[in-house]
C-alpha cells in the first residue's frame, strides 16, 4: 500500500543521527569496551545533542538501549526537541491477527521505554515484516506512530518497496565499499522518502587494524589498505574520508554512527561540519576502491560465514 509521507513537515532531521545499540548492548565487530555505564551512555547522548545531533536510532531488540535513551532525553530535558527512531522485528511467519497484536504490544514496550506519547519514527527491523505495512497503518492511526518505514539489508527489496512507495524512511547500508543502495535510494529522495544512511564505518571494520580483522574477512584487508594510502595522499583519517564521503552522496538526509565514547562523537560532529568532500577524491574513491562482495558488506552474513 501507499503511505504519502508527512515526515519532513512534521519532524526535525538533524544531518547525523546517533545510534544508541552500543549503549544498550555489546554491539560492533571493531568494539573494544563492551557496553557502557547508563552514566557513560547519557554523556555520550548529551555530547551529540551538544553537537547539533538531535535525531536518535535505537531498537526494541538493542537490550537497554531503549529504555536507556528515554531516560537520559527526559533528564537532560530535551525529549521535546529531539526525534527518536526506533525498530521492532516479528517472528517469523507469523499469522496476521498474531503479528496485528505482537506490533501493538511492542509498540506499548518501546513507548514506556522511551518515555514517549508516540514514537516519532518506527522501522519495521527486519525487511521482510513489511507485508504488514497496513498494520502500521493501523498504528499510525491509533496515535502510536507518527511515521513508518523499513531497515533494509538487500538491494532487491529496497527497489522494490521504493517502487511501491510504501515508506516513509528507509534506513539503508552505504560507504566506501558498498554502494548497491544508492539508485534505489535516490529515486526514494526524489518521492519525499526519508533516507538514513548506516554501516557508514561498517560496524568500525574500516578503522580496526589489518591484525584484528577476524579471518573470515580478510578479503578486506588489501582494500583498507587502498583506503588508507588514499587517506594519506589527501592527509585525512579513514573516519574523516567514511563521514564526508556519504555527505557527499545527494539523496542522503541523515547519517547514523555509533559511539562507544564521547570523543567519537564530538570527532565524527567535527568531520562532518567540514561537509562534501572534493569531487576529485570522491571520483578517486569511485575508481579506485570497488564494490565488495555482499558477504563482505553485510554484517548480517558474518556469523553464516563462520559456519
Amino acid at each position: 500500500m501507499k503511505i504519502k509521507s508527512t515526515l519532513w513537515k512534521d519532524l526535525s532531521v538533524s544531518r547525523l543521527t546517533l545510534g544508541t545499540a552500543q549503549l544498550g548492548m555489546p554491539y560492533g565487530i571493531a568494539n573494544q569496551t563492551g557496553k557502557p555505564s547508563y552514566t557513560a551512555a547519557r554523556q555520550i547522548i548529551e555530547e551529540a545533542y551538544s553537537q547539533g545531533i538531535t535525531t536518535f536510532d535505537t531498537a526494541a531488540n538493542y537490550e537497554e538501549s531503549e529504555k536507556r535513551v528515554g531516560t537520559a532525553l527526559k533528564e537532560l530535558g530535551i525529549l521535546s526537541t529531539t526525534t527518536v527512531i526506533t525498530k521492532l522485528s516479528l517472528p517469523e511467519e507469523l499469522p496476521r491477527e498474531k503479528a496485528r497484536k505482537y506490533i501493538e504490544k511492542s509498540l506499548c514496550k518501546s513507548l514506556k521505554n522511551l518515555g514517549l506519547d508516540q514514537i516519532p519514527i518506527l522501522l519495521f527491523h527486519n525487511e521482510k515484516n513489511r507485508i504488514f505495512f497496513d498494520i502500521l497503518a493501523e498504528m499510525k492511526e491509533k496515535k502510536y506512530i507518527a511515521h513508518a518505514g523499513i531497515s533494509l539489508t538487500t538491494p532487491d527489496i529496497a527497489k522494490e518497496s521504493v517502487e511501491k512507495e510504501e515508506a516513509e524512511a528507509l534506513q539503508i547500508p552505504i560507504n566506501v565499499f558498498d554502494r548497491r543502495f544508492y539508485p534505489a535510494a535516490i529515486k526514494a529522495s526524489s518521492q519525499g522518502i526519508a533516507i538514513f544512511a548506516r554501516s557508514i564505518f561498517l560496524q568500525g571494520l574500516l578503522l580496526m587494524k589489518k591484525e584484528a580483522v577476524p579471518p573470515h574477512l580478510k578479503e578486506i584487508l588489501p582494500f583498507l589498505s587502498k583506503l588508507q594510502r588514499i587517506a594519506d595522499q589527501y592527509t585525512l583519517s579513514i573516519s574523516e574520508i567514511a563521514i564526508r564521503y556519504v555527505l557527499s552522496l545527494s539523496g542522503i538526509h541523515s547519517l547514523l554512527f555509533g559511539a562507544e565514547r564521547i570523543e567519537q562523537v564530538s570527532e565524527n560532529a567535527g568531520y562532518a561540519k567540514k561537509g562534501s568532500l572534493e569531487p576529485e577524491l570522491v571520483q578517486t574513491i569511485h575508481t579506485t576502491l570497488p564494490q565488495l562482495p555482499d558477504a563482505i558488506v553485510s554484517p548480517w552474513l558474518w556469523k553464516k560465514n563462520l559456519r
